[in-house]
């Protein structure tokens, strides 16, 4: 009986060391790829010239978007990128690979460089931080003409219609009681 016990102790104990160690590798990066970027690089910036070409994400540059080109970071990365000596700030996201001029480790659309104000030079040393998104807001919440009493219900407002309150009546007609006085 002894034995018994002693055997589902150790299987406990070997459980929770294996959880510690999955939780404490989940609990930085999510890649290795992300952890081995450096922090403070030289950054460059593409505009007009491939406008509509593709992109390594499958997608197609928009010199106006906020995004940004890195050799190793992850497609659908956010990163915010800090010009050092002005210390203006914006937040790409990574949806290409790039730059393939050497000493230069991201290379930025033409609206993150115009923020950050680097245009001219066309060079700049940066901060570049990926951004964790821990609760995305749903879409539909950003929405203004949608009520909602939380991010899994979601109902459209009703729009007042003419003639809505009949003379003599207290509330609206054709509206559920639930949502009467909303409006």
């Amino acid at each position: 009986m002894a034995h018994i016990v002693s055997s589902r102790y150790l299987f406990v104990a070997a459980l929770i060391l294996a959880v510690a160690c999955v939780a404490s590798a989940n609990a930085s990066d999510t890649s290795a790829v992300a952890r081995a970027h450096k922090p403070v690089v030289r950054a460059s910036w593409y505009g007009s010239d491939f406008e509509g070409k593709p992109t390594a994400d499958g997608g197609r540059f928009d010199p106006r978007s906020f995004t940004a080109a890195h050799r190793t970071l992850e497609f659908g990365s956010k990163v915010r990128v800090t010009e050092l000596r002005s210390g203006h700030t914006v937040i790409v996201e990574i949806t290409d690979r790039g730059p393939y001029y050497p000493g230069r480790d991201i290379d930025l659309s033409y609206a993150a460089a115009r923020a950050l104000g680097m245009v001219r030079s066309g060079i700049a040393r940066v901060r570049v931080d990926l951004v964790e998104e821990e609760h995305p807001i749903p879409a539909a919440v950003l929405s203004p003409s949608l009520l909602f009493t939380s991010a899994e219900f979601v109902t459209p407002i009703p729009r007042r219609p003419e003639g809505l309150l009949i003379p003599g009546q207290t509330k609206p007609v054709g509206f559920p009681p639930q949502i009467c006085g909303v409006i």
